[in-house]
Order: structure tokens, then sequence, then C-alpha cells
């Protein structure tokens, strides 16, 4: 005969209630934070009681039936597969979505599409300034050779021209700096995420010894892992900790999964349980007086300075807990006894330049690539795909190279070569040409002693030997180049002296000391009274330097700019009677190199690219125009293609987030229903209850009548 306990049955029914209104409780808990950010809905974990063992007086034909139901915990509804996919997209989107911020800072500075005339404004500035340039000379070529206010006009437009070019210059340098003080918060962006992380981790795992569940808090967790991925592709895994006893919790494991999958970092801790790392950005150390030796402290570690390093490396501290005790690894290759490994403390990891993946690495790169200009090693031992990215420092570069080739072209073309300098220098009255304090140079000898022997160019007496019949130096005959003894002594000093540099005037005054007066090649070119070519552009505004141009520095050179130096009209000699000729071959010249389709660019044209492999061979060819343009076109091309990477991440992660939450988002219809079941469930359990009531009422007051 089956047992029925008289009570059993009440407590089935209030274990239908509690169970109700448990699960109206998390129902309302949901609704409740449908709007707050991060949280996951919540479910109310049922389960149908069995009481164990056999009733004594049980019989075979009883039927067992459940006690009711309880309720085991309160669980988040999550799909770990959607997190996953999540935050490897959201790693995606923040590479491409920092990249194409910074494409979008330089292009707002090289907007070289338009014509810079006022229906773009502030487009095509170098454009219009270059024209203009272009126009005046060709002005100065057909109206105004030889005319002191054309050549006042090419001037204006050359200043501002380099005015331009320097304020491009400026203005990329200002966004390479904004990128570098980006990098250093995105730096401490990710060290604060990784700590709140590891402090979660630390008040998570306290409430889970204790039977909590701490739902809000993992909500909390999750909202700094899914950021932590824009910064930083990781590899999320849960573990169960041992914490003795039999029993466990549960301990998060965040690993890096970057860029280079045959790095050796590539499954670097970022957070294990309660042991977190932190990203240290490399600083410059401070020198010894050689520039070469870093400075040491007295116990040998190397003193830093607070300036970053241009490289940008980046080191991961090796992890530690709360306390700032460094975590335990098990190294198998150190055994302890009879244990096949040894607990060894862990240490930091300098990451390779491809470690990273995301936010944080595209940063990186738009500080550092050089495209085109990277050096051989580079290329070799840090990135083989170096060449091919291009960040701040190679549109840098590429302005360089642009202001470079324009100042050393028109530097070149505004000077009459070496061999017609005899038509360049100073002269007197008489002819002869004279130094700076109108001294005459004699140009037709050649160096002597003060014994007033001549001399070769290290200093060796040249004489006639009679006894060989020739000139000797040291004792040994001169041959010509049929090697035949020289006899004559023009040809033994032309063969042994040195004219180019030893021409010029012995002044013996202090006959321990003489000394050589300049040679007319050594003069001073720019005093001639009828020319007037030189140095056009210079390093410096303050001097006459070619040296060093950068688009940073470009200016018009101080000789230019007090009338000194002229746009030269001519590579001929003028008449001194007309000064002001209206030859202007030289000018012609020079208007048809501003729109020369043949002038190449090498990486080795500016110091940057001089250690690159290709930096001899042109990767560009044709005007200074094209130039421009090609450095517009290929910025263009790089933010167009990682603009569309873009919208196709932010597509998919917009779809999968989409996925995500409608899996541990609220949605109120839903919650709606399960309100009605739930009320119907209480509703149900109560008349339960009432109707047990009344059996009994029935069993003891009704079936002794």
């Amino acid at each position: 005969m089956s047992t029925v306990s008289t009570f059993g049955a009440f407590s089935m029914a209030q274990l239908g209630i509690y169970a109700a209104q448990k699960a109206m409780q998390v129902t309302g808990n949901n609704i409740t934070n449908v709007n707050t950010a991060g949280y996951t809905r919540q479910q109310l974990e049922l389960e149908s009681l069995v009481v164990g063992g056999t009733d004594r007086y049980a019989s075979k034909w009883d039927v067992k039936v459940g006690n009711g139901v309880m309720t085991s915990g309160v669980s988040q509804m999550r799909d770990p597969y959607l997190d996953i996919r999540y935050r490897t997209e959201m790693s995606n989107v923040g590479m491409a979505q920092t990249k194409w911020n910074g494409l979008k800072d330089i292009s707002a500075v090289l907007d070289e599409v338009a014509k810079g005339d006022s229906e773009d404004p502030g487009k095509g500035i170098v454009e219009a300034a270059f024209n203009d340039f272009i126009q005046q000379m060709q002005s100065l070529t057909t109206d105004g050779a030889g005319k002191d206010e054309y050549d006042t006009l090419v001037r204006k437009a050359a200043e501002t021209l380099v005015s331009e070019l320097r304020t491009y210059a400026e203005k990329l340098e200002q966004v390479w700096n904004n990128h570098q003080t980006a990098m250093v918060q995105d730096v401490d962006t990710v060290n604060k995420l990784l700590t709140k992380i590891q402090d979660l981790n630390v008040e998570i795992r306290k409430s889970d010894i204790h039977g909590g569940n701490a739902l809000e808090l993992r909500d909390q967790r999750n909202m700094f892992i899914d950021e932590l991925s824009q910064y930083i592709r990781i590899n999320v895994s849960y573990v169960d900790e041992d914490i003795g006893d039999g029993h466990t919790v549960e301990k998060l494991i965040i690993k890096m999964d970057g860029g280079d999958p045959k790095s050796p970092n590539k499954n670097a801790t970022l957070i294990n349980g309660r042991f977190a790392t932190q990203l240290e950005l490399a600083k410059v150390p401070e020198m010894e007086a050689d520039g070469v030796t870093p400075k040491k402290d007295a116990e040998g570690n190397i003193i830093y300075t607070d300036e970053i390093d241009p490289h940008f490396d980046i080191t991961l501290k090796a992890p530690t807990d709360p306390k700032g005790d460094v975590m335990l690894i098990r190294d198998k290759t150190q055994p302890n006894g009879n244990i096949p490994f040894t607990d060894v403390p862990a240490e930091d990891i300098k990451l390779l330049d491809n470690d990273l993946y995301g936010g944080l690495q595209a940063r990186r790169e738009l500080l550092t690539e050089e495209g085109e200009y990277t050096s051989a090693d580079e290329i070799a031992n840090v990135d083989p795909n170096a060449a091919t990215k291009r960040g701040i420092p190679y549109y840098q570069n590429m302005l360089d190279a642009f202001a470079k080739k324009l100042a050393d072209t028109l530097n070149e073309a505004n000077q009459v070569p070496n061999h017609s300098a005899d038509m360049l220098y100073q002269k007197n009255d008489d002819g002869q040409f004279v130094d700076l304090n109108g001294d005459v140079i004699v140009i037709d000898g050649y160096k002597k002693n003060a014994d007033g022997n001549y001399v070769d160019v290290q200093g060796n007496e040249i004489l006639f030997d009679a006894t060989a019949g020739a000139y000797t130096v040291d004792g040994v005959v001169i041959k010509d180049a049929e090697g035949k003894p020289v006899t004559k002594e023009e040809d033994a000093l032309k063969l042994k002296g040195s004219p180019k540099f030893y021409k010029g005037e012995l002044d013996n005054t202090d006959p321990d000391n003489p000394v050589w007066k300049p040679t007319a090649e050594e003069a001073n070119p720019v005093l001639h009274r009828y020319y007037q070519g030189g140095v056009l552009f210079s390093s410096d505004g303050n001097g006459s330097n070619p040296e060093g141009i950068t688009a940073k520095n470009i200016s018009v050179s101080l000789d230019w700019a007090n009338g000194t130096t002229r746009v030269l009209q001519t590579q001929k000699e003028v008449d001194p009677d007309h000064p002001q000729s209206t030859i202007n071959d030289n000018l012609r010249h020079m208007v048809s190199l501003l729109t020369e389709k043949e002038h190449n660019y090498a990486p080795g044209d500016i110091p940057a690219g001089a250690d690159s492999p290709s930096a001899d061979t042109p990767f560009f060819t044709g005007t200074f125009q094209d130039m421009m343009t090609k450095m517009a076109s290929t910025l263009a091309t790089d933010e167009h293609t990682t603009e569309a990477s873009l919208i196709n991440y932010v597509s998919s992660v917009n779809d999968i987030y989409n996925d995500r939450d409608s899996v541990s988002g609220v949605d109120l219809n839903d919650e709606a229903v399960a309100m009605m079941q739930y009320n119907k469930s209480y509703s149900a359990a109560c008349r339960l209850l009432t109707t047990l009531d009344e059996m009994l009422e029935k069993l003891i007051n009704g079936t002794a009548l």
C-alpha cells in the first residue's frame, strides 16, 4: 500500500509557491535592468526534488512521485562561442578604427585634392602655391628677365610655397605628437582594465568560496573584457581552481592572441585568476658623455629618462597579485626531486613587433611605420612586411623628399658649373682675379715650399735630376702616361702638382708658417659684378646653407632674400656694359625643370631612407606636382582600404552583438510572458495548497460520520 505523508503534500505546494516567487523575483530583476549597460539576462535554476531511500513498508505496486521543486541557483544566459567571436571581431574593429582615425588626421593635413581656391578652402594649398610659383617664373622668363621687380615676385611666391611646406610639416609633427600622447593613454587604459579585471577576479573568487554567484560582478568583468579586446586580441578561458578539501572555484585566464602565430609570445599571460600583468612602454636611456654608453646606477641598472622610445617597444611585466607577489609558473626543465617540475617566478616579456593586434598595434604602426623608407635591418630582423606599412613617418619622409628634390634641383640650376669658374669670380679693373681684400690672386702657379721649390701634394720637392735627364720626386723619376721620363717642368708640375687646390700665391711673411692665398674658386663668387647666381633655398632662413633641407626647415636663402643672389638668367658671360640682359636660357631651363616629368624619387634621397634595401631604386618618377599627387593618392588609397575594412568589421560585430544580445539581453516581451507563466504557477501552487487543505479537512472531519 502506498504511503502518503500528510504534510509532505503541503511541502510540495510550499516549494512550488517559493519557486514561483523566486522566478518572479528574477523576472523583475531582469525587467528593472533592461537598460543597464552590460547586464546579462538571468534565469532561475530549478530541479525536481526526489527524496532518496525506500519506505519501510513499501509495496512493489507503489508509484514513486517526486516531492516538489527546488531552486538550485540563479545563472546568466550567455553563449561562450558568441563571446569569443565578438571579442575577436572587436580587436579587428579596434585595429581598423584606430588606423582609419590616424589616416584621417594625416589627410586633414595633406589634402591636395583641390586647387586651393575659395570653393575648397583649406584644400590644395601647396598645389596653389606651387602653381603660383610656376606662373611667376614664367612671367620672369617672358616679360621680366633682368628686372628686379619680377625676381622679387618669384621670391615672394617661393616664400609662400616653402612656408606652406613648413606648415604641412609642422602639422604632421603635431599629428604624430597627438598620437604619441594617445599611445601613452591607450597603454594606461589597458593597464587600468587589467587591474579592474584582476580586482573583480578576487571579489568573484571570494564570493564563489562562500557560495555566492556574483552575477553582477561577472557582468562588470565581461564589460571590461569586451573593452580590452578592442586594444589587444585576447583568448579568454575559464578553468576550475582547486581551493582544497575537494572544492573548486572558477578561475578566469586571459592570454594574448597576437598577429604573429609563430611568435614565442603568442600566448603570453595577461590575466591568471588573481594575477595580472601591466604593459610598460620603453623609455630612452640616459647616455654617458660618449653618447653611446647608457648610464647605470650603483646596482648596474640602466637609468632611463622620461622620454618614450621612438620604436614604442612594449614590455609585459611579470604577473603579480594585489599584494605584489610574482606569479609562479611550472618549469618542467628543472626537476625538483621526484616532482617533474619546479615552480619559478614569471619574468618580464619584451613583446616583438607583431605580437600585438588591435587598437594598440595600429597606434604603434601609425607612429613608426615608414613604408619604402624602412631600413634593411628592420625588414630582416623585426618585420618582413614593414616596407608595405605606412604610418605618419612615411608621409613625413615623402614631404621631406619633395622639399629636398625641389630645393636641390633649383639650387643646382641656379649656379654655373665649375668649368665656367673663370667668368664667375671677382676681378679688378685690369681683369685680374682678386680675393676679398682686393689682392691679386696668382692662378697660374703651383704649390711651393718655404725654400721656393715646387712640391707635390704630399710636400715632396719636384726637382730636375741632371744625371737622369728628367724631373724626379724624392729621387724617383716622374714618368708620363706612356712610361717615358718627363723632361719638361710644366709637364712634371701638371702630373705631380695640384693646380686645382694649390693654385695661388705663397704668402711667405712667416717662413715657419707659409700661407697660400685662396684660388679664384675659393675667393668670393657672389660678389662678381655681373653674376648673381647661387643658392635659392636653404635649410635656414638666416643663412644660405643648401645641406640638410627638409620640409620642416626649407627656407628662401638669406642671399636671395637680401638680393645678393637672384634667379640666374643665363649661364653665359654677360656683357659688363649691359648687365640687365634679356638673355633667359637658364630661366627657360628652370621653368622646364618645374614641369619636368622625369624627376626620380628614391628612399635614399633623404637620410631617413639611406639604409633602405632599395635606397637607390626610384619608387616614383614624375613632376613635382605628380609627387604631391602620388602622396595624396597613396594616402587616399590607404584611407579607403582601411575604411572598407572597418565597415565590414563593424557590420560583422553588429551582427554578432545582435546574436549575443538575443541570448544575453533582456527582452521585455519574453519577460512579460515569463511573468504571466510564473503568476499562473504561483496561483496553481496556492490552489494546490487549498485543495490539499480541503482534502485533509474532509479526511479528518468527514470520514467519521
